[in-house]
């Protein structure tokens, strides 16, 4: 029950980190590609960048600046916006929780 209360609540929150890159107007694969061009091994791995937007926490502090440099924002924005994420993603651990209770 709980896992499909917070599948279903995080379905419905646009990630900051994919707000960024929805606003910059690149796919997946065009920010993979451009990390590749900056010279990060994450070739063809859309789900990587995916799984970045769905985990925040999972971004390597040593991309922060390229994706910044990619999405067209400063890293203060970017870190901005993985900060946000991570809380948001606290509040439905502990929506979840008291959903179960």
């Amino acid at each position: 029950v709980a896992c499909d209360y917070i599948c279903h609540v995080v379905s419905d929150i646009d990630s900051k980190l994919k707000s960024l890159r929805d606003a910059a107007g690149l796919t997946l694969q065009q920010v993979v590609d451009r990390l590749v061009e900056c010279g990060h091994a994450y070739s063809g791995s859309r789900q990587t960048i995916s799984r970045w937007e769905s985990r925040p926490k999972s971004v390597p502090s040593v991309v922060v600046p390229d994706l910044a440099g990619i999405y067209g924002v400063s890293s203060d924005v970017v870190l901005e916006a993985i900060r946000e994420d991570q809380a948001d993603a606290k509040s439905l651990d502990l929506a979840a929780l008291e959903k179960e209770l």
